[in-house]
């Protein structure tokens, strides 16, 4: 089942750029575990910038010097409406096939003769990466009143001229087929809303429809859909908007099937190692049991299977499945946590990536020896290695 999601609130590159991962650890210390939540899934879904994302939006009426083009206001024309509907095709390379109908009225006594603009907020294309200047879209077309209209690509722009007759309404339509965005687990599809604000006064009436193959393949890809206030309805995702400005573009962003494992386990991972970084560590001066493992006992790991189970995962993973899944990831991390607060140079390459790139007060002791640790430190890493062997958790069970 689609999943509700706050507003994706940050983005970075990758996990691999340690600089900008480890001011974001600081930064999360900072807010309420609310917050944290919200931020945190932000960050998961947003980790998508292997490549320039294909979104398009909304005609806005643009000023042209001949050399540019941008979006600026206009007190003469109004959307009226606008209808929007996308059927998302393919496996693993995803394709969106759009079409988009809009109705405007000049509302002046004047013709107004103006150059309209299609955003798409690319810089380089899908299908020629060696042309920055090439067109993002395939088969884009423009119909002006049902008549096929000449357009070009400019500026990340479509863009074309249009003659709105004093008091009369005119369409406009738009088709074109757009590649989904990807990162490493996700896809996603954005459809530019706020462009819409250019025109004079709110629009009128509005509706996004996003379409899938069926009911199942709606299911088992989409993880997030923004923003709230849509309904499903059986293989569509459905916004109906009314007298409204436009303050929030659409999103729906996809888990590719296949990988959806690999998703949840960076997921938790990530989740976990902002834990470590912002709770006292306590390996040292008290004694571990599997109390301290329960999720009850952990508020922070609480609230992220909670919302993780409200918010995305739901349908990968069964309840007990994807508590066993984070106590199990727990165990190990914190079994580690105890030589890494003491600085031991890691060789287990997941480990070495956890807390090389993930820990922000992690540091390679050159001096570490066994001899650094005190008794409750000991006694936890037994109690932690033997309780894994006991569950059958390792790292190689956990992926």
């Amino acid at each position: 089942m689609v999943k509700k999601n706050q507003q994706p609130v940050c983005k970075t590159d990758t996990m691999k750029h340690n600089l900008s991962l480890l001011h974001l650890m600081k930064y999360f210390n900072c807010l309420s575990i609310q917050s944290k939540m919200v931020a945190l899934f932000s960050v998961m879904i947003l980790l998508q910038i292997l490549t320039r994302p294909a979104v398009s939006g909304n005609d806005t009426f643009l000023y042209d010097n001949g050399s540019a083009v941008y979006p600026v206001n206009t007190d003469k024309v109004n959307m009226v409406w606008e209808e929007i509907k996308v059927r998302l095709e393919g496996d693993r390379k995803r394709y969106a096939h759009v079409d988009c109908l809009f109705e405007f009225e000049n509302i002046s006594s004047e013709t107004v003769v103006a150059t309209l603009g299609f955003p798409t907020d690319v810089e380089y294309s899908y299908y020629n990466t060696e042309d920055e200047n090439a067109a993002p879209f395939e088969f884009f077309s423009v119909y002006i009143n049902d008549n096929l209209t000449k357009s070009e690509y400019r500026d990340s722009f479509y863009i074309w001229e249009v003659t709105f007759p004093p008091l009369k309404k005119i369409r406009i339509r738009n088709t074109y087929k757009s590649p989904l965005s990807f990162s490493y687990y996700n896809q996603w599809f954005e459809y530019i809303m706020t462009t819409g604000a250019n025109w004079k006064g709110p629009i009128q009436r509005a509706s996004v429809t996003i379409e899938y193959i069926d009911k199942e393949d709606l299911d088992r890809r989409v993880i997030e859909a923004w923003p709230e206030g849509f309904r499903i309805n059986d293989n569509k995702i459905i916004w109906e908007l009314r007298n409204f400005v436009p303050g929030n573009d659409i999103r729906v962003t996809e888990i590719n099937p296949e990988e959806s494992h690999k998703y949840i386990t960076s997921e938790i991972r990530f989740l976990i190692s902002e834990y470590l970084n912002t709770r006292n560590y306590e390996g040292n001066s008290k004694i571990y049991t599997e109390e301290t493992l329960k999720l009850k006992n952990n508020p922070i790991l609480l609230e992220f299977f909670n919302y993780s189970k409200k918010n995305f995962s739901g349908n990968i993973y069964s309840e007990q499945e994807y508590e066993n899944k984070i106590i199990g990831y727990y165990a190990m991390i914190l079994r580690n946590e105890i030589y890494a607060r003491h600085g031991m140079k890691f060789t287990n390459n997941f480990f070495i990536d956890m807390f090389n790139n993930y820990i922000y007060w992690y540091k390679v002791n050159p001096e570490y020896t066994e001899e650094l640790l005190n008794e409750y430190e000991k006694r936890n890493i037994q109690f932690l290695s033997d309780y894994e062997k006991k569950r059958g958790w390792s790292q190689e069970s956990m992926q």
